[in-house]
């Protein structure tokens, strides 16, 4: 299954990226460059997790690409609605040390 990437504007000027499908060593850098190509203005982004059912660790290392090229830009990035699955695999490598993860988008959303 590709990865499916959505994007919606918040009313703050946030963006966020609901994804849907494995986030993987294929799938990585593709998303990676959707993503990027959409945020150019936006320093606040929101990754919606929800619909991930699978993290790779080419996975892993876009994500720290995407805090990277926002932190850059003076943004940030939120993590929202892991599965239990991606959850423990952010626990493993200790995702919290380095950014943020909520329950829900809106929560991630507040947190700007």
């Amino acid at each position: 299954m590709s990865l499916e990437i959505s994007r919606t504007e918040h009313e703050s000027g946030a963006c966020v990226f609901k994804l849907v499908g494995r986030l993987d060593a294929t799938e990585a850098p593709l998303a990676y460059d959707r993503i990027t190509g959409q945020i150019e203005d936006r320093n606040n982004v929101v990754l919606d997790l929800e619909g991930v059912e699978y993290i790779s660790s080419g996975g892993l290392s876009i994500i720290i690409r995407l805090v990277h090229h926002l932190r850059d830009q003076g943004g940030e990035l939120h993590l929202a609605a892991p599965q239990p699955f991606v959850k423990r695999v952010f626990d493993i490598v200790s995702f919290e040390a380095i950014l943020k993860l909520f329950d829900d988008v809106d929560s991630a959303l507040e947190a700007f």
